[in-house]
């Protein structure tokens, strides 16, 4: 709880917002990811909402919901699955086939920085 109110602006402090203002984070993690949000309405300065969003992930199964999104893409059978969807597939790829940086991605966050292109994905995903 002290993190939020860190971010609660001084009172009478200068060049504040004078419309609502929302911010969206994204924690791009290697094994997870997650988007949070945070709300603040001038006309109410105490009233700081911050909450994690739950994110629809498409699977082969039907829609999954959830904070946590897996951080894993999957491009098959010309779908894309982001999360859930490509993790399961991960579980499953004796049965489904998808090849490591050509149709499924994961861990791809330890090469940032390194300018590395995936000359196997698809077009559009490199």
């Amino acid at each position: 709880m002290k993190a939020i109110i860190k971010l609660k602006p001084r009172r009478g402090e200068k060049n504040l917002p004078e419309k609502p203002v929302r911010v969206l984070g994204i924690d791009l993690g290697t094994t997870n990811s997650t988007v949070a949000e945070i709300l603040w309405d001038p006309s109410r300065p105490d009233d700081i909402t911050a909450r994690c969003l739950e994110v629809q992930q498409h699977t082969r199964e039907g829609t999954y919901t959830n904070v946590l999104v897996p951080s894993v893409v999957a491009l098959l059978d010309e779908e894309e699955y982001v999360g859930e969807g490509a993790k399961r597939l991960r579980a499953a790829s004796a049965r489904f086939g998808p090849e490591q940086n050509k149709s499924i991605f994961y861990e791809c966050k330890n090469d940032i920085g390194l300018r590395k292109t995936y000359h196997r994905a698809p077009e559009g995903y490199r």
